[in-house]
């Protein structure tokens, strides 16, 4: 049986993604950072038909301590790693504070590269899957910070799939679009609450956009059924996009990007 570890599995994505495993036949690692994650984990496979302890195992791993990611992927060796764990910086470039960057930055790439690495050298590793986000390769205002992070993430993992075909270790990116998470509760005041004043009619309108798209979000089980493919499909590509909006992102690449900054531009009121 393929062990799989997912971290941020309490999330919408990560549940999803157990469940998901569970259901092709994986014994799955669930990784979460508290007591009150791991009740909600559990209350998010209830949905799914509550995957019991034969198959699930919750552990407690925080994605940015590297003794804890040590003692966890030695207790647990898995042969695929899922780097899901991780939240959305969102505001305006210069409203969001040094801390806040480098904690997004040390979520979302130094800690899932280094569960990666630590997890291939244990040996017992031969496939790591990273979450991404359409958000790496657009031009969004307020979503910069977020889409940095990201986009380090995916060039690591393309130079990264290279370096590694010798050890037969492979890559996978999962790009997802918007998808019907908790995260976008909060999101409309993350980017109202900026001090600029410049781009406070933006951030509202930021807001209400979003706001209005949300009940086209997919529903994180497709996202999750798309994550388990990567896990256990004998030849998975190496970028898989799912979510809404995903498919228009090769096409975006087609539009000049003076024209793309132009269109967002309008759309979201920064005209000059």
């Amino acid at each position: 049986m393929t062990v799989v570890l997912v971290t941020g599995a309490n999330s919408g994505i990560g549940t999803a993604a157990v469940a998901q495993l569970v259901l092709r036949g994986a014994a799955v690692v669930a990784t979460v950072r508290s007591d009150a994650a791991e009740d909600e984990l559990w209350a998010g496979l209830g949905d799914h038909g509550s995957p019991g302890a034969e198959v699930v195992t919750v552990d407690r791993l925080d994605v940015t301590d590297a003794e804890q990611v040590s003692a966890v992927l030695r207790r647990h060796r898995p042969d695929v790693v899922v780097n899901n764990a991780g939240s959305a910086l969102l505001g305006a470039v210069a409203d969001l504070d040094d801390d806040a960057i480098r904690d997004q930055f040390e979520a979302l790439v130094l800690g899932p590269v280094r569960l990666a690495r630590m997890a291939i050298e244990l040996g017992s590793c031969r496939r790591v899957v990273n979450v991404s986000s359409v958000v790496s390769e657009g031009i969004i205002p307020f979503t910069g910070w977020y889409a940095a992070s990201k986009a380090a993430l995916d060039t690591l993992s393309d130079v990264w799939r290279l370096e590694l075909r010798p050890r037969a270790v492979q890559i996978v990116t999962v790009e997802c679009g918007a998808v019907a998470t908790d995260v976008w509760a909060d999101a409309g005041d993350d980017v109202t609450d900026g001090d600029d004043p410049s781009t406070a009619a933006a951030r509202g309108r930021w807001a209400e956009l979003t706001g209005a798209a949300e009940g086209h979000f997919t529903d994180p089980d497709e996202v999750g059924a798309a994550v388990a493919g990567a896990c256990l499909d004998h030849r998975p590509s190496a970028v898989i996009r799912v979510g809404f909006g995903s498919a228009l992102t090769p096409l975006a690449r087609l539009v000049p990007r003076p024209l793309r900054e132009a269109l967002s531009a309008v759309v979201f009121g920064l005209r000059r």
